[in-house]
């Protein structure tokens, strides 16, 4: 008998610890868009959309955050992910301590239909 899994992905995360913290943050936008392409790019191979951006930032000593954005419709928009990430990461930037680690998550996942609401735009 063959045993058949169903398994649901229900977000797709990257994270990078850097390997000294900083509070460069033209550094950790750079980051951010990497990590928004390799999330960007399981999206689209696992044929998704997504709803959901989280932003994980943790500082140095260990405090860690997270900040979400939810959309009302279901979206592949890359662009989307970096301009959300910029205005989620604002608060921090003028915190004086050094970042550690940023993370980048997309929830709310649904299989792409044949046609989005980016097909419109």
């Amino acid at each position: 008998m063959e045993v058949e899994e169903n398994f649901v992905i229900k977000s797709i995360g990257a994270e990078h610890t850097f390997e000294h913290d900083t509070n460069d943050w033209s550094a950790i936008h750079k980051e951010l868009v990497a990590l928004t392409n390799s999330v960007h790019s399981r999206l689209a191979e696992e044929k998704m959309t997504y709803r959901t951006i989280t932003l994980k930032i943790r500082f140095k000593g260990f405090q860690t955050y997270t900040r979400s954005r939810s959309s009302r419709f279901a979206t592949t928009q890359k662009d989307r992910i970096i301009q959300t990430l910029d205005e989620l990461s604002a608060e921090f930037e003028s915190n004086p301590k050094e970042v550690r680690l940023v993370g980048v998550r997309l929830s709310g996942l649904e299989p792409k239909a044949t046609s989005t609401i980016d097909s419109f735009a």
